[in-house]
């Protein structure tokens, strides 16, 4: 390796390259006035780190920030901007989101390879601009900007379109609902890092304009990239390797007093990428871990529980049944052979403790994990994420806890507003059921009066009401259970979690191997009421899984089914007994 040496100008020189990359700038593209402006830069509004002008959020873990923005209904023309500094980008980070029947959106997608400006212009549609997640999760602060100008929607980062679509049209918003900084609404794909200057414009920036944007926080940051390259100058040492550069420096940075500091740790990669550009792409590309992440980090278990995760990964299909292991070749058996060792490497690294918290032998390990893994893709197929594989507890729930279930999934259908529409459309529905009932007297008149008093307390609400609508539901119940078709007393049914990924509310995807989840069941419920007793036909230990389309034969003796266990990548058809018995695989 060719020692090189360092200008303790490099990170500003950084800056500067990439404000040469940015259009020239006029006066004239100073001026526009934003619709909505969060700077940031006090502790009202979450100034609570050092950011481009004054003071930024530091996001991390879940938080929820609504606010208001744009009030009008629809838009001829629309900018977003706003500096960001992640920290990570795994799956989905939003910007800015508004979520509702007609959707905003400025976000990070598929694992930082996107940056997305979503829009209902004639219908909901995102300009997904391609980007690399190194290019943005690497310590420093990024503008990133969106605009549409009635015809074209474009994407731009730091200063220079990267994307751009065709959609002609006029924006339609929700003024009425709130959008989220930084999640969508305040639930989920929270962004984590630094956000400061966040503004939305109801006019369309022009290049200029945006590359005037982006220069400004350049130039704010010169004085601070100075401070911080000659802090990083302290604390890099060249070392013999990548590995071993990379965990001294960690080493170091963690003797620092405070929460790990991303600006510095940002400073120190941009001498260790110019020292090991390769070794430097090939750690981010190979183990789903940047080095800003590497160092940033201040927990103790963190190579370890990161090595972790990639031993599940690497050992995701590894063989459990006998059957599995009997299909296996000469090759496929030293692959697993080799795996083994290396969950022993880490074992022997985890029991070494402090003693080598800091020790390169961790990036080795990674690195040799992560070649091993077969990766999901993430943007031209996008899968559904790796998921622990486990199987929810059977067991009979006693009358209340049935009863709470059986409310709370009433609600769901409901949307959780249980109002009076919804509980007028129950009752008429109700009556229907009752016509064809075969629910004996007294009982059906009584509930037919129920009915009609609940009707009439429902034509006088003025807002939603919980128990009228469950009540409303129990008495539709019995009517369905009395109907002449329901003349059984045990269902075959299949339990599966939620789908997902991006693509999980697809009519048919989560049927592929690559989307199903693990953590199905085969169950058999004995009792249409509260009380059933629950039996589970499937998977049975040591496998997990997913199903569809179980079927029972003509004799109600045997399932079959197909299943898809937790460690293979394609469903097969099963038989089974309804009494558990005689489980054998047909493909």
């Amino acid at each position: 390796m060719k020692k090189r040496t360092h200008s303790t100008g490099l990170y500003c020189f950084l800056l500067a390259a990439l404000a040469v990359l940015a259009p020239p700038i006029t006066a004239a593209a100073r001026h526009t006035a934003p619709a909505a402006h969060w700077a940031f830069d006090d502790a009202k509004t979450g100034g609570d780190a050092p950011g481009v002008f004054g003071g930024a959020l530091e996001l991390r873990g879940a938080h929820s920030i609504p606010v208001e923005c744009i009030t009008q209904p629809e838009l001829a023309a629309l900018s977003l901007s706003v500096w960001v500094r992640p920290s990570e980008l795994g799956g989905f980070r939003e910007i800015l989101r508004k979520e509702c029947g007609h959707r905003l959106l400025f976000s990070f997608q598929e694992s930082g390879t996107i940056l997305s400006l979503g829009l209902d212009i004639g219908g909901y549609v995102e300009c997904d601009a391609p980007l690399s997640p190194e290019q943005a999760v690497d310590g420093a602060w990024h503008h990133c900007a969106a605009t549409f100008d009635g015809k074209t929607m474009r994407v731009f980062f730091d200063g220079v379109e990267i994307g751009a679509m065709e959609r002609p049209g006029t924006v339609r918003l929700c003024p009425e609902t709130p959008a989220f900084i930084g999640s969508t609404g305040g639930v989920n794909e929270h962004f984590q890092g630094g956000m400061d200057d966040l503004r939305v414009y109801d006019t369309a920036l022009s290049t200029e304009e945006i590359a005037a944007l982006f220069q400004q926080g350049v130039d704010a940051a010169a004085e601070t990239a100075k401070a911080l390259d000659a802090a990083a100058g302290e604390i890099y040492a060249l070392q013999p390797g990548f590995a071993e550069t990379l965990s001294a420096v960690r080493a170091r940075l963690a003797e620092r007093k405070g929460r790990a500091d991303t600006g510095l740790a940002g400073a120190v990669l941009t001498r260790l990428r110019a020292d090991f550009p390769e070794e430097y792409a090939a750690f981010a590309d190979g183990t789903g871990l940047t080095p800003l992440e590497w160092l940033t980090d201040r927990h103790g278990n963190f190579p370890a529980s990161h090595a972790r995760r990639l031993l599940e990964l690497l050992l995701e299909y590894k063989p459990l049944t006998e059957a599995q292991w009997a299909a296996q070749s000469p090759a496929d058996l030293e692959k697993w052979a080799a795996a083994d060792r290396l969950a022993d490497r880490l074992a022997a690294l985890e029991a070494r403790g402090e003693e080598v918290r800091f020790s390169p032998e961790w990036v080795g390990l990674i690195r040799e994990m992560a070649a091993g893994i077969q990766f999901r893709p993430r943007v031209s197929e996008a899968v559904a994420p790796y998921i622990k594989p486990e199987t929810p507890e059977t067991r009979t729930l006693d009358d209340n806890e049935a009863r709470a279930l059986l409310d709370g999934d009433w609600l769901f259908q409901a949307d959780n507003d249980p109002s009076p529409e919804r509980i007028l459309r129950e009752i008429s529905r109700a009556r229907e059921l009752a016509a064809q009932s075969t629910l004996p007297e007294p009982k059906r008149g009584a509930l037919l009066k129920q009915l009609d008093a609940l009707e009439a307390r429902a034509r006088r609400l003025k807002g939603p009401d919980r128990d009228r609508y469950i009540e409303t539901r129990r008495i539709k119940r019995d009517f369905f259970l009395a109907h002449p078709e329901v003349d059984f007393s045990r269902v075959l049914l299949v339990d599966m979690p939620y789908p997902a990924g991006s693509e999980w509310n697809h009519e048919t995807r989560h049927r592929l191997g690559y989307m199903a989840v693990p953590g199905g069941r085969l169950l058999i419920l004995d009792g249409l009421h509260p009380g059933g007793a629950v039996t589970r036909l499937m998977p049975q230990p040591p496998l997990h899984g997913s199903f569809w389309r179980p079927d029972l034969s003509f004799d109600g003796e045997k399932v079959l089914f197909c299943f898809k266990p937790h460690n293979e990548k394609t469903f097969h058809l099963y038989e089974i007994n309804v009494d558990g018995t005689g489980l054998r695989q047909l493909t």
